[in-house]
């Protein structure tokens, strides 16, 4: 995970300058059980979304830990504020906020139920909440390499 999510944000460094936003990782060795690719988009999706819908000259916080025994990956932004009613809405596909709160009317309203969908495809747990000043805080704590069964074990790597 931690390498998934370094090169992802190696990629989207440019987009998060072009926007004056101030990013800040910690990412520290978390292994998961999954399928490369997929994670890939679940990491890249979570980094882009912050990007695109974030205040200008806003901020980024990255965390790639482990939790007990469990890998997680949290991110939050600094995003205008989203009503804590809408926030599962933008679980679901084609969901997205009035268009004045993105920068460029950009996305279709997919990159969150994608997200939704890899995690629960990990069998890990998403948890979403707006942040208290705006933005969004987002968690996926991901099952512990070490208690997952061989048959999710299976399950995971030929997914």
């Amino acid at each position: 995970l931690a390498t998934i999510t370094a090169s992802a944000l190696r990629a989207q460094q440019p987009q998060a300058a072009a926007r004056g936003l101030t990013v800040s990782a910690a990412i520290t060795p978390a292994p998961v059980l999954g399928d490369e690719r997929l994670l890939q988009r679940l990491v890249t999706n979570l980094i882009c979304n912050a990007i695109r819908h974030n205040t200008p000259s806003g901020q980024i916080s990255i965390q790639v830990t482990i939790d007990g025994e469990h890998p997680s990956l949290r991110i939050t932004n600094t995003g205008p504020v989203i009503p804590p009613g809408q926030v599962t809405r933008l679980l679901q596909p084609f969901q997205r906020l009035p268009a004045t709160r993105s920068a460029d009317g950009e996305g279709l309203g997919l990159g969150l139920s994608i997200v939704a969908a890899i995690t629960k495809a990990h069998h890990a747990t998403l948890t979403i909440s707006p942040g208290q000043h705006g933005g969004l805080y987002i968690s996926i704590r991901f099952p512990s390499v070490a208690r997952t069964s061989p048959t999710q074990q299976a399950a995971l790597t030929t997914a």
